[in-house]
């Protein structure tokens, strides 16, 4: 399996489709996946939160009465926390159709459990958690593309870099 980091999230100027862009940990390899504005935004929203700093004592259930109401990603990743436990890490997998599936390793307890879920949401929860992003390599293989510059017609919604 290959690590891989959230690079940016971005959306093409004449619709709103978006984009996430997932760039191999120490290699060169890109994979751009596309998104609704809906699933996006969760991403958008957890690395936010992950390049605000915390203040020290505050917990996630206080930010989010201070911010409005949890988002649900938000509320997933409370609960985890609430009953002890950790997403471990997303792992993304090839799937029929030029689709990808993804999952969840949580523990809790000492007891890894692995749960399927949307590729965006794997990637949500897992930045929120600060956990690693692991692409399959026959997954990154079968989709990988160049990644183009970004151009006119394209705005970087948010950046890791």
């Amino acid at each position: 399996m290959i690590e891989m980091i959230v690079d940016s999230v971005r959306m093409g100027t004449l619709n709103t489709q978006r984009t996430v862009i997932l760039k191999e940990r120490g290699g060169q390899r890109r994979l751009s996946i596309v998104l609704s504005a809906a699933e996006a935004d969760p991403i958008i929203t957890g690395l936010k939160k992950r390049a605000e700093s915390r203040p020290s004592g505050q917990d996630n259930a206080a930010k989010s009465k201070a911010a409005g109401l949890p988002l649900t990603h938000d509320l997933m990743s409370d609960i985890i926390e609430a009953y002890n436990g950790k997403v471990k890490m997303a792992v993304i997998s090839a799937a029929a159709n030029d689709r990808y599936c993804a999952s969840l390793m949580i523990d809790a307890g000492g007891a890894e459990t692995r749960f399927d879920c949307r590729v965006t949401d794997a990637i949500a929860l897992a930045v929120r958690a600060d956990a690693p992003v692991f692409m399959e390599e026959s997954a990154l293989e079968a989709g990988i593309s160049p990644v183009k510059a970004k151009g006119p017609r394209e705005k970087t919604l948010i950046s890791t870099d």
